[in-house]
């Protein structure tokens, strides 16, 4: 959902969230094409 809804986003620091995993990075970069920066240090769930 947020992927879709903030297509504008650039900045974004999901560092040590739980449930993050591949599925809502595929997301991210499918729906946030100005994205430039994202922390995902400490998400375990990525392969």
């Amino acid at each position: 959902a947020l992927a879709y809804s903030c297509n504008q986003l650039q900045f974004l620091n999901l560092g040590w969230c739980e449930g993050v995993g591949d599925v809502g990075v595929m997301s991210l970069a499918r729906g946030c094409p100005d994205l430039r920066a994202l922390d995902l240090c400490g998400c375990v769930l990525i392969t």
